[in-house]
């Protein structure tokens, strides 16, 4: 019985956790996989951007995940966000959603996604 219970708590906390995680080696394939189009990404990355891990929160409609763009590219795409307050952050929003960027000097780059506050 006392198995049972087990099995029965994680069926449903499995069942909450609605988190899929992908991974891309170059934004020509996560433009193949509709990445952009689904509205887990802004279109803005350059073609630099590689090595992409998204994890999308379909419950929550959020999502987080970091990529890497060359540093010759780094100028270039800080001038598509608006910084922040905060060192090396910046955000970008569009249709009712806003990606946080954390920009590293070596061109890595973490990211969240949620609806904007209006």
């Amino acid at each position: 019985m006392n198995n049972t219970y087990l099995l029965s708590v994680l069926i449903v906390l499995t069942a909450c956790l609605d988190v899929v995680t992908s991974d891309y080696d170059t934004l020509k394939q996560a433009k193949q996989d509709r990445l952009f189009e689904r509205g887990w990404m802004p279109d803005i990355l350059p073609v630099s951007t590689r090595s992409i891990t998204v994890s999308n929160d379909f419950d929550l409609n959020t999502a987080t995940g970091h990529f890497k763009i060359s540093v010759n590219d780094l100028q270039t795409f800080k001038q598509r966000l608006k910084p922040t307050d905060k060192v090396d952050q910046f955000v970008f929003i569009e249709d009712g959603s806003q990606w946080t960027f954390i920009v590293s000097d070596d061109g890595t780059i973490e990211y969240t996604l949620r609806q904007a506050d209006f």
